[in-house]
């Protein structure tokens, strides 16, 4: 048995997680991405969403194969709401039905504010994912904005919760009735990870209560969550630094 001092053991565990990641470079990327909603960064053109008292969050499992692996890339969600009525028979207050709920690519915004997310508008812009439309409307005539694109989607009304998987199967072309707005892309079409990953990507919820264009009410950004090997590295580093620091006497 090899017993090593303190001050080795962080640059020992860094050399076996780099060596590690380095050995399953040809294997399948996960990456989850959270979001939590409310008023505080919804607007439509100008306007600012006023206060709602409506809450959400949400989980995204990014899934892309590797280049030996034969499965499609997908993003699996489940989305839990608070405050809102996905069927309109939870409540008697017909203000908190949801009406839409979708996912906005908001890269373009992004670019031309110069890379900030402060002040942009996050409502009336691209979707990217279509998940639902109450009461599960997916007519491209009549609802030219989307409904219940995803082919996966279960609705747990009585639990507030949407589930769902998003693939390449989902995709709906929507351009010629909602110009720029209503079409759902599929998930490996060009920068659709790209922005994922970037936390470009903005879940929005619409009410019928809302008093905003369109019934916007909540939304917020996808953001990628650190896997525990980005953790462990940081907190490696952390432990390097600290053994170095030479003692005062």
């Amino acid at each position: 048995m090899r017993i090593f001092p303190i001050a080795l053991l962080p640059s020992i565990l860094l050399s076996a997680a780099v060596l590690s990641a380095g050995t399953n470079r040809a294997a399948a990327v996960t990456t989850t991405l959270q979001a939590a909603l409310d008023w505080t960064t919804v607007k439509v053109g100008d306007v600012e969403a006023p206060f709602s008292p409506a809450t959400a969050t949400a989980e995204f499992v990014l899934n892309v194969p590797g280049p030996t692996e034969f499965f499609p890339t997908t993003a699996s969600y489940r989305i839990t709401l608070s405050g809102l009525d996905l069927d309109g028979n939870q409540t008697q207050d017909s203000n908190d039905n949801v009406t839409a709920i979708h996912l906005h690519d908001l890269s373009a915004g992004i670019a031309a504010n110069g890379g900030s997310k402060d002040g942009i508008a996050t409502g009336g812009t691209q979707h990217a994912l279509n998940i639902y439309g109450f009461p599960g409307n997916n007519d491209p005539v009549n609802n030219p904005e989307g409904g219940d694109d995803d082919n996966n989607i279960e609705v747990f009304a009585v639990d507030n919760l949407v589930t769902g998987v998003w693939d390449d199967s989902d995709a709906v072309d929507r351009s010629a009735m909602a110009p720029g707005l209503g079409s759902t892309f599929a998930i490996t079409a060009p920068g659709v990870i790209e922005n994922l990953l970037a936390g470009n990507m903005y879940l929005m919820i619409h009410t019928s209560g809302s008093m905003l264009p369109g019934g916007v009410a909540i939304g917020g950004y996808l953001t990628a969550v650190p896997e525990p090997s980005t953790a462990l590295l940081g907190f490696l580093g952390l432990g390097v630094l600290v053994a170095r620091r030479p003692c005062r006497k």
